[in-house]
């Protein structure tokens, strides 16, 4: 199980990690998806309702290119 702040801490490391220093990340509620993507706007949403259900491997897997 993954809280929040574990999962922004996560996602922080690997957005660094692959030079994406600009994109931010945010939570919703999604039922469906746990990650999303908008390349437009440079942000990756992941699913609260979902995360908490996941393990730390599938979090990192939402997150690598």
């Amino acid at each position: 199980m993954i809280r929040q702040n574990e999962a922004l801490l996560i996602g922080q490391e690997l957005l660094s990690k692959h030079n994406l220093s600009d994109w931010k990340i945010q939570f919703n509620k999604s039922p469906n998806k746990l990650g999303q993507c908008w390349h437009s706007s440079k942000v990756i949403a992941i699913s609260t309702f979902l995360l908490n259900s996941r393990e730390e491997e599938e979090l990192k897997d939402t997150f690598e290119l």
